[in-house]
């Protein structure tokens, strides 16, 4: 369904490299989460087969609600809430990030 691609690029879901997902979900809309150990981000597959980045890959550690993409994020859990906010582990620790998803 995902990866065996070769790249971690933004692209279709058959041509994206995965790098240690550790960690699946399903949005309440019903896209699919992938939490990235090996690259520190939450992925989401979309319906039409595309694979985005959507968090992770930041240099941001403390505090919450910050840009989902300025985080530094070790996805070992991903979810997100029915109002759209996405919460992921950060080492024993869950962090939520803005809904700009």
């Amino acid at each position: 369904m995902v990866g065996g691609g070769s790249s971690y690029a933004d692209d279709l879901a058959n041509n994206v490299i995965l790098n240690d997902p550790w960690s699946i979900a399903l949005t309440p809309s019903g896209e699919l989460l992938v939490g990235e150990v090996g690259t520190g981000v939450v992925r989401k597959v979309y319906s039409d087969g595309m694979v985005k980045t959507i968090a992770g890959g930041g240099s941001m550690v403390d505090g919450d609600e910050i840009p989902a993409k300025q985080a530094r994020i070790k996805p070992w859990f991903v979810g997100q809430t029915h109002h759209g906010a996405l919460i992921a582990d950060q080492g024993g620790r869950i962090k939520q990030l803005c809904p700009a998803c």
